[in-house]
């Protein structure tokens, strides 16, 4: 097995009869509270592990949950079809690139600001950075928390299927304010 299962399992082995059992019953909890403990410290070894964008701290979440019993999410890549955008549309995501989840992997998700404001979930998901492109939401945007760094680059949303001197002048700006990104 490797560290991180080892890691995961000395924690699980580390709890007491009833602990364990209650882990068991409430697994989502015990995991909860696992990624809490664990990010709270300031061991050394979590800190560097906080600036690389808790890479391992996640390879041992996702041990604890083979070691609870807890199911690995499920592709959500079938997402890529579509999601509507806009006021009074639904809160959803949209894979645009397909990453693998493995550290140093990059995968890139389309999403409305309510669930791009959802810090925790984002970080439970695994998502370490943020990049925002929309000017109107700058000053809206929650502060970062620890594990999951935003940029912000205000774009101009303005499009037309037409080429013209207008949309030329924005792709422009837009490839250089992404090329500082």
């Amino acid at each position: 097995k490797d560290g991180a299962h080892v890691v995961a399992k000395a924690w699980f082995d580390s709890l007491s009869s009833e602990e364990q059992e209650e882990a068991k019953t409430d697994a989502p909890t015990a995991r909860a509270k696992l990624r809490l403990a664990i990010t709270a410290s300031n061991c050394a070894e979590v800190r560097a592990d906080a600036a690389s964008g808790y890479l391992y701290t996640g390879a041992v979440l996702r041990a604890a949950d083979a070691v609870l019993g807890i199911p690995p999410p499920k592709s959500t890549s079938d997402r890529a079809a579509g999601a509507a955008s806009g006021d009074g549309a639904p809160v959803a995501s949209r894979c645009v690139i397909q990453g693998s989840g493995k550290p140093g992997t990059l995968g890139i998700w389309w999403s409305d600001f309510q669930t791009a404001s959802r810090p925790y979930e984002l970080i439970e998901l695994g998502i370490t950075h943020r990049l925002n492109v929309a000017a109107e939401v700058v000053e809206k945007f929650p502060l970062d928390r620890q594990g999951l760094e935003t940029v912000h680059v205000p774009m101009v949303d303005a499009f037309r299927q037409e080429q013209n001197e207008i949309t030329e002048t924005l792709v422009a700006e837009w490839t250089s304010q992404l090329q500082e990104v």
